[in-house]
């Protein structure tokens, strides 16, 4: 699945990169870390598959799918209600703010809190990391 035999191709460098930047939070368990941050800290009342988390400061909502259409609001770690779920490739994905406003955010500035993530664990002195998963 990752392509480990072939070095220079294998995706899960570019999944554990992606996963690091976002940051990591404690675990309720002692001694073990979750990364993103967005796995652990989703409200529980709010269903993730429905979901994206903003990941940076000043993302911009736009009107349309198109870049040069104007920008509704500037975001920064908002959550959005995904208007269309069944297209997570897509390079812009439709939502709804909690403002109500509606638009599209670049796919690259967003992430769903069911990701990839990663969990790490404190083993006879030693950081591991046990877990690299997605889904719920």
């Amino acid at each position: 699945m990752w392509g480990l035999d072939i070095s220079a191709d294998c995706k899960v460098w570019h999944v554990l990169d992606e996963i690091l930047r976002l940051g990591c939070v404690r675990a309720s368990q002692k001694g073990v870390f979750v990364a993103p941050y967005m796995f652990s800290l989703f409200p529980a009342n709010l269903d993730a598959y429905n979901f994206v988390v903003v990941t940076r400061a000043d993302a911009k909502l736009y009107a349309t799918r198109s870049a040069q259409s104007p920008v509704l609001e500037h975001l920064q770690w908002d959550i959005l209600t995904c208007l269309d779920p069944d297209d997570a490739e897509a390079p812009r994905h439709k939502v709804r703010a909690a403002s109500g406003g509606v638009g599209h955010v670049r796919s690259s500035d967003v992430r769903s809190p069911i990701d990839y993530r990663a969990t790490f664990q404190e083993r006879n002195g030693r950081w591991l990391m046990t877990a690299l998963v997605a889904g719920d």
